[in-house]
């Protein structure tokens, strides 16, 4: 079953940047539970059909939004001034969604990759009990380290680069073969006209802190969460995924590790395994 939007639109962003969103509604049923989606790095909302398809037609809304600069938001293309903004802009969204989901549905948040990062740093910075819109987090492939390494003199040199043209644009470097098993998901990817594959020097800096400043933050989430990583992920680390799950203390709090899934689960060839997952950690946090 392929579900359509039910509305489309923009929402201000920190700064006044015109956000664009799109939702999927359940049609003539109560809705269980509402689903924020922050997307990955070069990539935007519409690609996440696989959690739409599985999710609406069991009664959850499921509301997207394309990052500043990413899809059809406004923005300069791939750069943020301070990571901070997309963690705000986050935060603003989720207030808009609460405001438009019946009183008694939970409402989640689903960060995915750089969407993981940012998930997590707002449940750091807005995640306080009794005061926080959302009930609960998960993550997929969280952007805690990459898995790629950087020699050391390129990263100097970057670093200086940043300071002097912060935003000259690079490639993303995010190989299509590495998302998924499934030879249509890459093929789609890399026809897809709204990915823009070029990240700004000054965002690869900013991305490089805010993973450094959460990483050390893992014992400051208090929300529920649900990490899902692939085992096979040559994009973001396994390992760094492991080692914030052991550093978080949140008591409610748990992992899946899919050995040889690929960095995208949602668009892996056993996404309706981990789709299933993620509906079992649901029901069991209140998506009644």
């Amino acid at each position: 079953m392929f579900v359509e939007a039910s509305a489309t639109g923009f929402v201000d962003g920190t700064g006044g940047v015109r956000l664009f969103y799109q939702c999927w509604l359940p049609e003539g049923r109560k809705t269980r539970a509402a689903m924020v989606i922050t997307h990955g790095g070069a990539e935007h909302s519409g690609r996440y059909q696989n959690v739409v398809d599985y999710f609406v037609p069991r009664g959850y809304a499921v509301w997207g939004l394309d990052n500043r600069g990413h899809g059809r938001s406004e923005g300069r293309r791939g750069h943020v001034d301070r990571y901070e903004q997309l963690v705000d802009d986050l935060a603003l969204f989720c207030d808009f969604v609460r405001q438009r989901t019946p009183g008694e549905a939970r409402l989640f948040l689903l960060g995915h990759s750089i969407g993981g990062l940012t998930a997590l740093s707002y449940a750091v910075k807005y995640g306080a009990p009794g005061s926080c819109p959302v009930d609960g987090i998960i993550v997929s492939g969280p952007c805690l380290a990459l898995s790629m390494k950087v020699p050391k003199l390129k990263e100097a040199l970057g670093r200086a680069a940043a300071r002097l043209f912060p935003k000259m644009t690079v490639d993303a470097g995010i190989p299509a073969e590495a998302i998924s098993r499934d030879p249509a998901v890459v093929a789609a990817y890399v026809s897809d006209p709204l990915r823009y594959p070029r990240i700004t020097l000054r965002f690869y800096q900013e991305l490089a802190k805010q993973m450094a400043r959460t990483m050390a933050a893992a014992p400051f989430v208090r929300l529920p969460c649900l990490i899902l990583q692939g085992g096979k992920d040559a994009i973001v680390s396994p390992y760094a995924v492991r080692r914030f799950y052991s550093a978080m203390t949140c008591r409610d709090r748990e992992m899946r590790i899919y050995p040889d899934s690929f960095h995208e689960l949602f668009n892996d060839v056993n996404h309706e395994e981990v789709l299933a997952d993620v509906a079992d950690w649901l029901a069991r946090h209140g998506a009644a």
